[in-house]
């Protein structure tokens, strides 16, 4: 009988918040173990935490769904190259192997939970039509979801923002980001769920990591090279908690006219928010 769920999501590389979070797990009797997606691209050596990610799935009954980042690498886009924009995916994209893209192509883009006796749990990554889709706390696209699915609970990813929302008999839960932190820590987290009292009884788990040894990782990485003020704003998103590489991102969107934005656009933005390069 399943009565601990364990829900994990957004790890995006971070190998060692990844290995704090499964460390933890040992501690809380889990059933079964559900993947969100997003489990690499943004820090180094991707094939390492696919490793992890391989061991979890065969040490528990478990499951894993496709994320946006995923489907990157569905399908490549040749223009990727060394840069603040896109170097990032180049890297990942150069670092996965065989196995691994066919392991991300078989990924289904969303599921459904059904154990004996219990309400049935809806997983997505975004939303159950868009891995991309936010749905956040108290939002009128979160409510239409939770209105028209027909399961009492849904389970997503994506946002990075840890959430517990219960509407009109209906739940939905997002256990946050294991890799990037945005809510100005820099612990890890996870979601709990627990059937207790007739009901799944969720809650976030959050988890203290060495984020320096995730730096250190970076470091002894040719990332910096490849992705650049990319590169250098995730490296401080893991000592700030705030997500760097999108505020610059946005900065460097505001400076320019143009789809793909200049080193000179991200340099400049990434000046303002103090951002400099690894190396």
């Amino acid at each position: 009988m399943v009565n601990r769920i364990a829900i994990l999501s957004d790890i995006h590389s971070n190998y060692e918040a990844f290995q704090a979070c499964v460390d933890d797990m040992q501690d809380k009797a889990i059933d079964y173990v559900v993947f969100l997606g997003d489990y690499i691209s943004d820090y180094a050596f991707p094939e390492k935490t696919m490793d992890l990610l391989y061991q979890v799935l065969a040490q528990y009954p478990s499951i894993a769904i496709l994320g946006n980042r995923e489907e990157y690498f569905i399908h490549p886009d040749k223009t990727w190259r060394p840069s603040s924009q896109t170097g990032s995916l180049y890297y990942t994209y150069h670092h996965l192997r065989p196995e691994d893209f066919a392991f991300i192509r078989a990924l289904p883009k969303t599921a459904v939970l059904r154990f004996k006796n219990r309400p049935k749990i809806l997983l997505a990554h975004g939303s159950p039509a868009n891995t991309r889709e936010l749905l956040l706390r108290e939002k009128n696209n979160t409510h239409r979801w939770l209105d028209s699915i027909q399961e009492k609970v849904l389970v997503c990813g994506h946002t990075h923002v840890p959430m517990i929302e219960c509407w009109h008999n209906k739940m939905i839960m997002n256990p946050g980001s294991i890799g990037e932190n945005v809510c100005g820590q820099t612990d890890a987290t996870y979601g709990l769920l627990v059937w207790e009292n007739h009901q799944w009884q969720p809650s976030i788990q959050h988890v203290k990591y060495d984020y320096r040894k995730e730096q250190q990782r970076m470091l002894d990485s040719d990332l910096p090279e490849t992705a650049l003020y990319w590169a250098a704003a995730t490296y401080k998103n893991l000592g700030t908690g705030r997500n760097e590489a999108l505020l610059m991102l946005k900065r460097a969107k505001r400076s320019t006219a143009n789809e793909m934005i200049s080193e000179e656009d991200f340099a400049r933005a990434a000046s303002k928010l103090d951002i400099h390069l690894l190396r």
